[in-house]
């Protein structure tokens, strides 16, 4: 999981890359010693804990763009092509991982259904005891679902509880 503070950093290096894309090294030099000047001025503000979020994010975008320049010439590329940056690629396959991840979770949670078989009899004694204390079946079923666990042979089982029924619970 992504540090709050570093999310505002990461978005600020990539849009740094995104920038470059197709900047020669001269440009990508002027935009670094730009980048310098930025962060200087910056530095010099520190009266909110806004200053001091544009301070790191001020940082991260001169860091990234020396790091642009670095790349390439160890790459010897005329133009700043993010798909020739072995960093920049890891970055992106990175942050495509979390956003299949993130997008699997959120459609996991959408998507979860569970279909439980139950014998007539479990469900009959189930009504049974619902009725017995006044509350609709499905609220009992998931006062069961809260406490279910697996044992280690497999099977599955809920412990003895006793629920006060009162103001919450949906009769």
């Amino acid at each position: 999981m992504l540090d709050a503070r570093e999310d505002p950093k990461i978005r600020a290096r990539a849009t740094v890359r995104r920038k470059a894309a197709g900047m020669t090294a001269g440009q990508i030099e002027k935009a670094t010693d730009e980048a310098r000047r930025h962060e200087r001025i910056r530095s010099r503000l520190r009266e909110t804990e806004d200053d001091v979020r544009a301070i790191g994010i001020a940082v991260a975008e001169h860091t990234e763009w020396r790091r642009i320049g670095y790349v390439m010439e160890e790459e010897g590329l005329e133009v700043y092509d993010p798909e020739r940056d072995p960093t920049a690629v890891r970055w992106a396959r990175e942050e495509a991982g979390r956003k299949r991840q993130a997008q699997a979770r959120q459609d996991g949670a959408a998507k979860l259904v569970l279909t439980v078989p139950v014998e007539e009899e479990a469900y009959q004694q189930l009504r049974a005891c619902a009725a017995a204390h006044g509350i609709a079946p499905r609220h009992l079923m998931g006062l069961l679902a809260e406490r279910v666990r697996t044992t280690s042979e497999g099977l599955v089982e809920v412990a003895p509880f006793a629920v006060e029924i009162g103001a919450d619970i949906e009769k």
